[in-house]
């Protein structure tokens, strides 16, 4: 009696790319460091809180306007002397709707200046381009990093949004993309991330040591670096400036946590 013949075991083929990676892949064609599934995803959920909240502080996920504006002017304090520059380069890396600009548009660094604004959300940069359409000086490109040379570069609120992507590749995509950000920025950068040692923690959000991000902002970049760190438990901004300036706002090391000023941000 003839035996059944054996099955045979055939390599599994290949899983195909899901639909969110391949969308990933023609958004985005030059990231390589990430999953290019999570900027998608990224990219879709700020197109949603646009769609919910409209051009509003709410929709690029801060509480209200007040705390919106008191990050830019943390950030500005990278400008230092150059404040009354006229005529200044920037660039805005996670730009949204285009808000550092309206918060910009009448200082002095922006008369007869120009601003490039960047942004993962197709929709974010439409709103942003019909908002300002009138002012020449204001450019809004659909894209995950900076293309133009700029005086000074900004990243508010940009890193935070991780969603479920792998810790470590979210980190070494974050520190990929400041580098890139610092390649185009002539004189300084600053940007704020969530503050690992604040009272939040959601699995959904990046949360970044503030001493280890400075070194890195120091060692890798070759920044004068300086923190800032003392007007929210939440989360802190880094001033970086690479033209040999020497900052006077910050501080040189990260404050020490205790249980008295984590919840109390203005002692």
């Amino acid at each position: 009696m003839t035996q059944p013949d054996e099955p045979r075991h055939r390599p599994a083929a290949p899983a195909s790319p899901s639909f969110a990676a391949e969308l990933g892949r023609v958004l985005f064609p030059g990231e390589t460091a990430l999953d290019p599934a999570t900027l998608a995803h990224i990219a879709a959920t700020y197109d949603e809180t646009l769609r919910r909240a409209g051009p509003t502080p709410n929709s690029v996920l801060w509480h209200d306007r007040p705390s919106q504006v008191v990050r830019f002017r943390k950030l500005l304090k990278v400008l230092g002397p150059d404040a009354r520059t006229r005529g200044l380069v920037i660039n805005d890396l996670g730009c949204g709707y285009g808000a550092l600009f309206a918060y910009l548009r009448r200082k002095r660094v922006l008369r007869g200046g120009r601003y490039f604004g960047y942004d993962l959300s197709p929709d974010m940069v439409a709103a942003a381009a019909r908002l300002h359409r009138r002012d020449p000086r204001a450019t809004f490109v659909h894209a995950s990093e900076a293309t133009e040379e700029a005086d000074f570069s900004f990243a508010s609120g940009t890193y935070g949004l991780m969603l479920d992507a792998n810790r470590p590749a979210w980190e070494a995509w974050v520190r990929d993309s400041l580098r890139r950000l610092a390649a185009k920025s002539r004189r300084g950068l600053a940007f704020n991330m969530l503050d690992a040692r604040g009272p939040d923690d959601r699995h959904s959000l990046y949360y970044a040591d503030p001493a280890a991000t400075l070194a890195f902002c120091r060692e890798e970049l070759g920044a004068r670096a300086r923190i800032i760190d003392t007007y929210t438990p939440y989360d802190f901004t880094i001033l970086c400036r690479f033209d040999g300036v020497e900052l006077t706002a910050g501080r040189a090391a990260p404050r020490r946590i205790t249980w008295w000023n984590r919840w109390l941000p203005f002692l």
